[in-house]
């Protein structure tokens, strides 16, 4: 089941029931008040106690860190002019504030990845993505995908001060340049990174939502972010309708899945018209990238609209 503050990416081009996006827009506090318990006034204050925001992960990209909500600015370089083999991918981020979800407890696939917005401990049996190192006999499932250490250890991937980038697991990981002062410029905004360590029991997948991976086993239902070509065929009907022709393919016969292999993501909401999403600049020692594994549910709950 869903957890209160759980965020997700989404391919479609609107907001599943219970979600909303990440545009940073203000809620009551009063009527979300699970939600402000999460998030509280960590993503700005409105002048009054009754409301607060959420994240604005527009033109954004989210980067681990042990406080939510802290901005630095990205130096990018636009289609046309300095290009980088470095690219943003624009999706949508959206996080839940259904009446009907969990609170502290977000069921999950064994070694999936996930950016927490609050300062509150983590959910319920979650464990901070800090690099640190942890017994296999205590998480066995989360050893097994990750792969054992040395004396029955394993890893915990380390995405403390880094962008996660959907080149796989283990994957050379490019820097990108910071700018501080501009705010018209490409914003990064912290959050904290947690990694599930066993399948939850209520595990709720969407049709058509990216979740990210620490390792390359998906689970069933799920496909690659690799730009894949999917021929248009009755049992491809439902994920069609929720990605179009949006990410390649013609609409009569194919169409394809969104390549997340290289570009990184960044946030987009209704307002956005972003057609020509930036080219990062690469950087010698500015905010550096970790390989991992973006994969997109194409066997799931259709997800029905607000």
């Amino acid at each position: 089941m869903s957890g209160i503050g759980e965020i997700r990416l989404f391919a479609g081009e609107f907001a599943p029931r219970g979600w909303t996006q990440c545009d940073g827009s203000s809620r009551s506090t009063r009527d979300q008040s699970a939600l402000f318990t999460v998030l509280g006034y960590d993503f700005g204050w409105t002048g009054s106690p009754d409301s607060f925001f959420l994240p604005r992960l527009t033109n954004a990209m989210v980067v681990g860190g042990p406080e939510p909500a802290q901005e630095t600015f990205l130096e990018v370089a636009w289609r046309g002019q300095d290009k980088s083999d470095l690219s943003a991918f624009p999706l949508r981020h959206l996080i839940f504030e259904g009446r009907m979800g969990t609170f502290l407890r977000i069921d999950a696939h064994a070694g999936e990845v996930q950016f927490w917005p609050g300062k509150l401990r983590l959910p319920e049996s979650w464990l901070p993505a800090d690099g640190s190192t942890r017994k296999a006999a205590d998480h066995p499932q989360l050893a097994q995908l990750l792969g054992p250490g040395s004396a029955g250890t394993f890893t915990l991937p380390d995405l403390h001060g880094r962008a996660p980038i959907g080149s796989g697991p283990g994957a050379a990981s490019p820097t990108f340049k910071v700018h501080h002062q501009d705010r018209s410029h490409f914003r990064t905004v912290s959050l904290r990174p947690m990694i599930c360590p066993a399948d939850g029991d209520w595990i709720e997948d969407l049709l058509g939502e990216i979740r990210l991976f620490a390792h390359d086993r998906l689970p069933k239902g799920y496909l690659p972010c690799d730009g894949r070509k999917l021929p248009l065929k009755e049992s491809h009907f439902p994920l069609f309708s929720i990605l179009g022709t949006t990410y390649g393919g013609d609409g009569k016969t194919t169409f394809h899945l969104p390549d997340l292999r290289g570009p990184v993501p960044f946030g987009i909401d209704d307002r956005s018209r972003t057609t020509e999403p930036p080219e990062l600049v690469e950087g010698p020692d500015d905010v550096p990238t970790l390989g991992l594994t973006y994969a997109i549910c194409i066997d799931g709950q259709y997800p029905s609209r607000n």
